[in-house]
């Protein structure tokens, strides 16, 4: 059989695309798993989040950024999004904001998660759109029954567990 370049650069070209081999996000539920977008620019904080909800079903999609938060909100339509206020190049009101004035998507909660607690901080978040506010620092099981009681269809099945 002769050597064809092209038609190898081609067959190559083709196998290694990387849209070919990523799978899609998570669409709100993921294999009966509800999906929640934590925005927050603390990611050692994030991921202590996104391990403390792994035991109950919940899957954390984690972005830095308002940026990274649009990106993902527009690929996978979360169950919920958690959202800190202070946050680098757009803060998590303006991000509210705009989520509310621009998403096509069904109103997914956003619970605004921060330390700034005071009654005016929460006052705007709720003014902006949140649909809830949990204030830093709380305690695993105050985060915990913040999300297991205000998740859209209800909390995952532990396992083990009969429905």
């Amino acid at each position: 059989m002769a050597y064809r370049p092209n038609e190898t650069a081609e067959a190559y070209n083709t196998f290694c695309r990387w849209d070919r081999w990523v799978q899609p996000l998570p669409k709100g539920r993921s294999m009966g798993k509800p999906v929640i977008l934590l925005i927050d620019d603390e990611v050692a904080y994030a991921r202590v989040i996104q391990a403390a909800l792994k035991p109950y079903g919940i899957e954390v999609l984690i972005a830095g950024n308002a940026t990274d938060a649009l990106l993902l909100y527009q690929q996978v339509h979360p169950s919920m999004i958690l959202l800190d206020v202070m946050m680098p190049e757009i803060d998590g009101l303006t991000l509210l904001r705009w989520l509310r004035e621009h998403s096509e998507q069904d109103r997914i909660p956003i619970h605004i998660v921060s330390a700034k607690s005071a009654p005016d901080d929460r006052k705007a978040a709720m003014e902006a759109g949140a649909n809830g506010f949990l204030a830093k620092p709380f305690t695993f099981q105050e985060l915990r029954n913040h999300i297991l009681n205000n998740l859209p269809g209800g909390p995952p099945a532990r396992p083990g567990t009969v429905d």
